[in-house]
């Protein structure tokens, strides 16, 4: 049930990013179709920045927050798994027998 919340909230808010990104792009330039090509650098210049940001936010938060949090006592270090176990199963897998 969480996987589905998590889904809907991550849709409704692309969409809101999406209405509120043309909104904008039709405030500034036009509704007509001569400003197109300008609305559409605006907008594709507001999703880059906006992922950069994004992208950026995660990195910090994986390198400095992740770390500390696992390494705190009791908080799942064990699901800490090395990535060769998934990659021996999916192996096995597709190859149709044991490693």
């Amino acid at each position: 049930m969480l996987i589905v919340v998590l889904n809907v909230v991550n849709t409704t808010g692309e969409y809101v990013l999406g209405k509120f990104a043309v909104h904008a792009a039709v405030a500034q330039f036009g509704s007509g179709a001569e400003p197109l090509d300008a609305r559409q650098k605006f907008i594709g210049g507001f999703y880059g920045d906006f992922f950069s940001y994004v992208n950026l936010a995660s990195l910090l938060l994986q390198m400095f927050a992740v770390s500390r949090i696992i390494a705190v006592p009791g908080s799942g270090r064990r699901h800490v798994r090395p990535p060769h176990r998934g990659v021996l199963r999916l192996s096995s897998r597709s190859s149709g027998g044991r490693p």
